[in-house]
């Protein structure tokens, strides 16, 4: 597949001299050099999981990431991808195929809206015989990556980002949201940053019972200021987590350009970037939706509300791939007038978890900090109803499968003959580890819907 052909230079980054600066393989050259590339570059968007070359391509440009996340991958025979490199800001990728002129030996991928500015081979060549210490930096780096090749190394920063988002006030999406970062720092033990982007910025801090609420980020300006989003960042100590809060206005037409490359920026940094987004819509919030990994829509039992996630959720689906897998449906407190089929009915997606009215109270603490023996904090759940007893059955043996292939084995419990219920925990530990998260993932595609 050939690279799209360039866009008009994106507004707000045409200064290419300042850009090249942030690409390490020119950061040190003179302004008269950077001057003689950017005449001889292009600046080229792709969408979130557009494809930038594939493997087996013939190679046709060096490309430098400017904004965005891009994935390196390989398929192996039998067509299961396997991620080799994940590519942040700054990075340059396509060179050993341009410099041996061999075929593209990996496919790269958006994993957000991305910036790339992208050099033509011919154009790449007049660059080097102009500037021959070029030759000299490239030929070692060649080295060094076909050596990190030929053993075999990986260099991966894995980073989930997931969004959080809820159509009506009330249904708990933000104490989901600080539940959901401080459970996934406090079992895995790896870097969380919640950001609140809310009007006013503060909707974390209140409902953490912070008083004296730091003053909330403005995604103001035509250039990315990394700067000002590092110092804006708070560490929460007792929470082992960070947040960050973001005054959104949706009528500054600049939030929509700033939220992607504030994202891409955290996941330079942070294992995990949760974001709890306002109720209403706008181009902004649903930009943010759109460029997660994961979609957590979180909502209550009303019929309603329920029928208006199921209308959020067609409108997703018409601009994400794989969105059986990436958005997932929670349903807190849901009331008893509806089973638990009808409600997956109604919005037209199968339920990822149903959390329970808590009459513990945690003021200013996330409940599974504040009371680790809570039930529901200690396991993941999953409870279906398959069309019959040999369904059942059936299902058993899919998830013992997998759970053989990971070494971690869930709780099964089948009743009434054709409801089995999933549970999974990590009994060493009296809670959730990282593999249960990794097996609930898996699970969870053979589930039926």
């Amino acid at each position: 597949m050939n690279p799209p052909t360039p866009s008009v230079d994106p507004p707000g980054s045409t200064n290419k001299r300042w850009l090249l600066r942030q690409i390490s393989l020119f950061a040190n050259l003179s302004d008269a050099y950077l001057d003689f590339i950017a005449a001889r570059s292009r600046l080229v968007e792709y969408e979130k999981d557009e494809i930038i070359y594939s493997q087996g391509d013939p190679p046709s440009a060096l490309y430098c990431l400017v904004s965005g996340r891009i994935r390196a991958f390989t398929r192996n025979p039998s067509g299961k991808q396997e991620t080799l490199d994940v590519l942040q800001r700054g990075e340059y990728f396509g060179m050993i195929s341009l410099l041996t002129s061999e075929p593209h030996s990996v496919t790269t991928q958006a994993l957000n809206d991305s910036i790339i500015l992208r050099i033509k081979q011919a154009d790449f060549d007049t660059i080097l015989k102009e500037m021959p210490e070029l030759a000299i930096h490239l030929s070692t780096a060649l080295s060094r990556r076909l050596s990190q090749k030929n053993l075999g190394q990986k260099r991966v920063f894995e980073s989930t980002l997931i969004s959080t988002y809820s159509h009506q006030k009330g249904t708990g999406g933000t104490t989901y949201a600080i539940n959901l970062a401080a459970s996934l720092h406090k079992e895995t033990g790896k870097r969380v940053i919640l950001i609140d982007i809310s009007p006013s910025g503060d909707a974390i801090c209140q409902a953490l019972g912070i008083t004296q609420c730091p003053v909330a980020l403005q995604l103001k300006g035509a250039g990315f200021d990394q700067a000002r989003v590092q110092a804006s960042i708070i560490q929460h100590l007792p929470l082992g987590i960070d947040t960050l809060n973001v005054a959104h206005d949706p009528r500054v037409a600049t939030d929509v350009t700033q939220v992607i490359p504030l994202l891409s920026y955290m996941t330079n940094l942070y294992h995990f970037v949760i974001t709890d987004l306002p109720h209403d819509m706008d181009r902004t919030v649903f930009k943010a939706l759109v460029q997660a990994d994961r979609i957590h829509i979180v909502t209550d039992g009303n019929r309603e509300h329920l029928e208006e996630t199921a209308k959020l959720i067609a409108e997703l689906e018409k601009t994400i791939q794989q969105a059986e897998e990436r958005i997932k449906i929670v349903v807190n407190e849901p009331s008893q007038e509806l089973t638990s089929e009808e409600r997956a009915t109604l919005v037209g997606h199968k339920i990822y978890a149903t959390l329970p009215k808590v009459d513990i109270p945690a003021p200013g603490h996330p409940i599974v900090l504040s009371h680790p023996d809570w039930e529901d904090a200690k396991a993941i759940r999953r409870t279906v109803k398959c069309k019959d007893f040999l369904d059942a059955v059936s299902l058993i043996q899919k998830i013992a499968t997998l759970a053989e292939a990971e070494d971690h084995h869930p709780d099964l419990h089948l009743t009434g003959y054709r409801t089995l219920a999933v549970e999974l925990s990590t009994h060493a530990i009296g809670g959730l580890s990282e593999n249960d998260f990794i097996l609930a993932a898996k699970v969870d595609q053979v589930l039926p819907s």
